[in-house]
């Protein structure tokens, strides 16, 4: 996906409340704060454009980019990670935005503080009295709120993205996951994906929200709306320039034209952030029937990992200056990353004659034609155009399949319901992992971890014991250098059996319209666990 980054249970008690989904229209510009510095009462509306928007507002199952920048107005968690402007992976400030802090509990729990004991199997966190629901009257949050929500990760209708980092640290969960499972197997319906294209969502201060027990977010701007249904990235750009909308939900990658444009005319309003990532890549449906179930065929996916032409994929998203091309499955800049390339392909050019041979040698001389599931966002849908071409040129027709961004995720993470059936052969995806620093485990196993449930984040429904021991033994190392040697052989485990072609390991880049104001930098700050900080800017008038 494009999901960000979340692995903490999150409440909806933060400076925001949802006021309603509405038919779009167009609506006024408030004033905004004052010109040298954020406001002291809540002002203005800040106006974001997206093609799809989020695909959850329950904040279990939610695990898209378009969920979190909404997510992180409206929730609260017993550890955030806090604003901090952050220009490379090796400054203060990215160390600072990927250090999680107290949210709702009192402190990080340690050794030194008596929060981790039992030689480290038990954490205790303790909860910030004044942190309340906005009920009436006001009702202070309790562990009980904590505990429903972890319970309510397992309900199989829509249960939490990559349920797996849990179950494999919380004792007793899985238990409790099997027992929901049984409970809920002649109850549940499939997942659906509602269009909410062409409508908005707007969001307003929470009265119950204290700036007292929250050092993480303040109420800046009075009114969020969200417009949706925009999937064209010249207009959601034009629409920024002209001061008509100000921000984007970042579903949609910028133009790459625009982007080199605002480079060379250093325009303050933009700026690419560090990241690590790999966006987008192509994942195979291994359980498809389609075509006598191809997808199966060692071989047939060989042939694509030669085939693609990377570098046309490249500029579609900004060329080099914003995006790297990539050859693993795990990204640089990440536990166990290692750089190697099974699929020598002329460079990232894409080797034709390669991927003729190998689709020969596999049994189809004559080429095949294959379903590719995509967002169908002016960008995304250009890169599968590139993609599209480049396989065309070795007998390997792709019929698209493009989607709204709120459903594309839902149905490509459904793969018991959707897989099966054959309805996509290859999907377009994209992956962020889910934290910085030590984090082996964010990229192989919610990627490939057999784990083919609802909701799930092996979309390809990828099954190997070889690769679950890695796994395994990776995550019971004593050392982190132990732990990388193992995680590489598990990235050569999926390369090896081409279960996946990574494309680009990208950088962030970001533009806003002149107004909008947030702390340490001209340019929005794109962080890297949950993108633009909705509860830390503000908007200036003159602008």
């Amino acid at each position: 996906m494009t999901p960000m980054p979340k692995r903490f249970a999150a409440l909806a008690v933060a400076v925001l409340a949802a006021a309603g989904l509405a038919a779009c229209g167009k609506s006024s510009s408030p004033a905004a704060g004052p010109t040298n510095g954020p406001p002291s009462t809540p002002t203005g509306t800040l106006k974001i454009v997206a093609a799809g928007g989020p695909d959850h507002i329950d904040t279990v199952p939610a695990y898209y980019t378009g969920d979190y920048i909404l997510e992180h107005g409206y929730t609260r968690q017993l550890l955030t990670y806090p604003y901090a402007v952050d220009p490379t992976i090796t400054s203060a400030g990215w160390k600072k935005a990927t250090t999680p802090v107290p949210d709702i509990a009192t402190a990080v729990p340690t050794t030194a503080n008596g929060g981790i004991t039992n030689g480290g199997k038990t954490y205790t966190f303790h909860i910030k009295q004044g942190v309340t629901w906005n009920t009436s009257p006001p009702r202070q949050v309790t562990a009980s709120d904590f505990i429903r929500e972890f319970k309510a990760f397992f309900n199989p209708v829509s249960p939490v993205g990559n349920g797996l980092y849990y179950t494999s640290t919380i004792a007793g969960l899985l238990k409790y996951q099997n027992q929901e499972t049984a409970y809920f197997a002649v109850k549940s319906h499939k997942p659906t994906a509602t269009n909410i294209a062409n409508k908005s969502i707007t969001q307003q201060t929470n009265p119950a929200w204290k700036q007292s027990t929250d050092s993480n977010r303040h109420q800046y701007v009075k009114t969020i709306v969200e417009t949706l249904g925009v999937a064209s990235a010249a207009t959601q750009l034009a629409d920024q320039q002209a001061g008509t909308q100000d921000i984007v939900g970042a579903d949609t990658p910028m133009q790459s034209t625009a982007i080199q444009g605002l480079i060379s005319k250093k325009d303050p309003k933009f700026k690419v952030w560090p990241w690590s990532s790999t966006f987008p890549y192509v994942v195979f449906n291994l359980r498809s029937p389609n075509s006598g179930g191809v997808m199966k065929k060692l071989g047939v996916r060989q042939a694509i990992e030669y085939g693609i032409n990377k570098v046309a994929v490249q500029k579609v998203y900004g060329g080099p200056a914003v995006s790297q091309i990539i050859n693993t499955a795990i990204p640089p800049g990440n536990t166990g990353y290692v750089n190697y390339n099974l699929y020598p392909d002329n460079n990232g050019n894409g080797d034709t004659a390669k991927c003729k041979s190998t689709l020969a040698a596999a049994g189809y001389p004559h080429g095949l034609t294959l379903t590719y599931l995509y967002q169908n966002d002016s960008i995304n849908t250009q890169a599968f155009v590139s993609i599209q071409a480049s396989l065309k040129s070795c007998g390997i027709t792709l019929k698209g399949k493009g989607e709204p961004g709120s459903s594309f995720y839902v149905d490509l993470g459904n793969s018991p319901e959707n897989a099966k059936p054959g309805t996509w052969d290859l999907g377009q995806g994209g992956w962020i992992p889910d934290w910085f620093g030590n984090n082996g485990r964010t990229v192989i196993s919610p990627l490939f971890e057999t784990n083919c449930v609802i909701n799930t984040t092996n979309y390809g429904c990828y099954n190997s014991t070889a690769l679950d021991n890695l796994i395994k033994q990776a995550e019971a190392a004593t050392s982190l250098s132990a732990a990388g040697a193992i995680w590489h052989k598990a990235d050569e485990n999926v390369m090896k059996n081409a279960v996946f072609v990574p494309l680009l390991n990208q950088l962030l880049p970001y533009y806003s319209s002149k107004r909008v104001q947030n702390a340490g930098s001209s340019s929005v700050v794109y962080g890297p666990n949950y993108g633009p900080d909705i509860t830390n800017m503000w908007l200036n008038p003159s602008s």
